[in-house]
């Protein structure tokens, strides 16, 4: 019995230490379905090749992922811009494809902030908000010139002026323009180029710029670049217009006029109507050459008032007759008719230089009676005169010269440093040389061999010669030489150490704002004496019509001063319309008519001044 139980029990051992075949199924039918770990059937179809995947950290070799639900490509590489990404708009993957340049962020379309690009020739750009594009070298098509002339400091305001046409506003200072001939400036404009060059003859071409300026409403203004102007006929200057001839010569390129004689320029063109006369002139600075040639006047004014004539040269004007007949290099006189005359003009700065005679005043008597009156004169210098420094012809009234010089180079001869003297030798006061004024009048003669007589009186009334000065230069002198009637002939001279100018030259009067130049004006400036000069100001805010500035003299005169002639100049200057008021013998003020404009500097405005004691 035992045994029989140990052999039950030992039977199962047995049986598993046995070898059996691998079983072979067909089929195998479970009861109970095995479950797939982690979710899924189990029974879909392997795809790929290799190792079974789990799904931590597998490692997939070209796997084809279709369209993940979602996907983290932080540790991606190798996508390929032009196929991988979506999206992008037209020509974006191309251009990510190309090689980056440059340095820091990408760049997009709208509003980029660049850091010192190279932009290459780009087809379009619009630099409405550029800066800093260099004028030397970053503008193309700029003619010869301009780009260097551009680099400059600009002067005055508003736009740029280009060569044809301009139209510039408020002359101002114009001493720097250049232009090919001279430029017309006014409300219209008109360029006509001239030879400066002295080859060929500019007349006809002066005279047609002169013409246009003339054309312009109340007076153009002409400027005529530096240079010599060769001319055989007269520059006429007819009517109201301001020529500006600083560094210009009209030089006498003719033969000479067959009779006695024909000016180089003249200014004013009377007509036969009652009261004619030619208004508001101004020349500045032109010279005229005669070239030693004969029957000439330098310069000419007929029937011109309230005009002004300014640092004028009168030289080489050649002669042989003396006196009326003869030629002169500055000729004034009065052919309009009933009593209109050459008056009330400032000529400040005239020269003169190997003149046959250097001025004559002259008018014209009978039922005329036009005449050369009231006339200032200030800083006259007429050198190496050969016949008569200055002649008062006949029907000359009231003028005045302030510092005087007037001299002969001849060695033999007989020479008039000034004439008073009636060509009618008239006995009647009316058509006489009346009222002449000299304040420092200097008068140096001639060689050892010739006769000199400082002043020459004859038929004349009330001359006065303050500040008188000779000098013989070796010659035979007389200071006077006395003719005509005695009733017709009065006279005062007085024999000074020095000009009486020289008491009015030092110091240069005082000048003040005035109570109307507003709250706070710059102080205004003077260069000049009592007799004449230059005043410049500006006004503070809130000014008024009324007296902008107040000007006292170093010295009291003795009296009043006869009159005082203001000349602007520039354009709101003019427009101030200017007049003195309070005058005394203390000093006067500039009274505006117009109010001036608010905080003006202190050159905004500027003004001449005479004043005849």
């Amino acid at each position: 019995m035992k045994r029989l139980l140990l052999l039950v029990l030992a039977a199962p051992a047995i049986a598993s230490a046995q070898i059996f075949p691998s079983p072979t199924f067909n089929s195998l039918t479970l009861q109970n379905p095995l479950t797939a770990a982690n979710g899924g059937t189990g029974a879909t179809t392997s795809t790929g090749s290799g190792s079974v995947v789990l799904s931590n950290s597998p490692t997939l070799a070209t796997p084809a992922l279709g369209t993940p639900s979602s996907v983290t490509l932080t540790n991606g590489t190798g996508l390929p811009i032009s196929t991988g990404v979506s999206g992008l708009g037209s020509g974006v993957a191309t251009g990510l494809a190309n090689a980056a340049t440059g340095s820091g962020s990408p760049v997009l379309a709208t509003s980029p902030t660049l850091t010192t690009p190279n932009l290459g020739t780009p087809s379009a750009v619009t630099l409405t908000n550029g800066t800093g594009l260099p004028i030397s070298t970053g503008i193309s098509g700029l003619g010869s010139g301009v780009a260097a002339g551009l680099g400059n400091i600009a002067t005055g305001t508003g736009g740029p002026v280009l060569a044809t046409s301009p139209t510039l506003a408020g002359a101002g200072d114009t001493a720097g323009l250049s232009v090919a001939g001279p430029i017309l400036v006014g409300s219209s404009t008109v360029q006509t180029a001239c030879d400066n060059t002295g080859a060929t003859d500019a007349t006809s071409c002066l005279n047609a710029a002169v013409s246009s300026a003339e054309a312009i409403s109340n007076g153009g203004f002409l400027i005529i670049q530096p240079g010599t102007y060769k001319v055989s006929s007269t520059v006429a200057i007819n009517s109201a217009v301001t020529v500006y001839a600083y560094g210009v010569t009209f030089k006498w390129g003719a033969s000479a006029p067959g009779s006695c004689c024909t000016p180089i320029v003249k200014i004013g063109n009377p007509s036969t109507s009652t009261y004619s006369a030619t208004f508001n002139m101004n020349v500045l600075g032109l010279t005229v050459d005669g070239n030693g040639t004969n029957n000439l006047y330098g310069f000419e004014w007929d029937t011109v008032r309230q005009s002004r004539f300014q640092d004028l040269a009168a030289n080489n004007i050649a002669g042989t007759v003396v006196g009326a007949s003869g030629p002169f290099a500055y000729y004034l006189t009065s052919t309009g008719t009933h009593q209109f005359n050459t008056s009330v003009n400032t000529f400040s700065g005239l020269q003169a230089n190997g003149d046959w005679q250097g001025m004559a005043l002259t008018g014209m008597t009978g039922a005329t009676q036009s005449f050369s009156t009231v006339n200032t004169f200030v800083n006259t210098n007429l050198f190496n005169t050969t016949a008569f420094g200055i002649d008062f012809i006949q029907q000359c009234d009231s003028n005045y010269f302030y510092s005087t010089n007037v001299s002969t180079g001849i060695s033999t001869g007989t020479w008039v440093g000034v004439r008073f003297n009636d060509g009618a030798n008239s006995t009647t006061q009316d058509n006489d040389v009346n009222e002449e004024y000299f304040s420092g009048l200097t008068l140096s003669g001639g060689g050892s061999g010739s006769v000199s007589y400082g002043l020459d009186i004859n038929y004349a009334f009330d001359i006065l010669v303050d500040g008188y000065r000779q000098s013989s230069g070796g010659g035979t002198w007389s200071q006077l030489a006395i003719g005509g009637p005695a009733s017709v002939v009065s006279y005062k001279v007085t024999n000074l150490t020095a000009p009486l100018i020289t008491q009015y030259a030092a110091p240069a009067p005082t000048v003040t704002a005035g109570s109307a130049a507003g709250s706070s004006p710059p102080t205004p400036t003077i260069n000049g004496n009592t007799l004449a000069g230059t005043i410049t100001f500006g006004t503070g805010t809130s000014p008024t019509n009324g007296t902008q500035v107040n000007v006292t003299f170093p010295t009291q005169l003795p009296a009043a001063p006869k009159s005082i002639v203001f000349t602007p100049n520039n354009g709101s200057t003019y427009g101030l319309n200017l007049v003195p008021g309070s005058i005394s013998s203390t000093g006067f003020v500039l009274y505006a008519i117009n109010a001036p404009a608010a905080s003006q500097g202190s050159t905004a405005y500027t003004i001449n001044y005479v004043v005849t004691p």
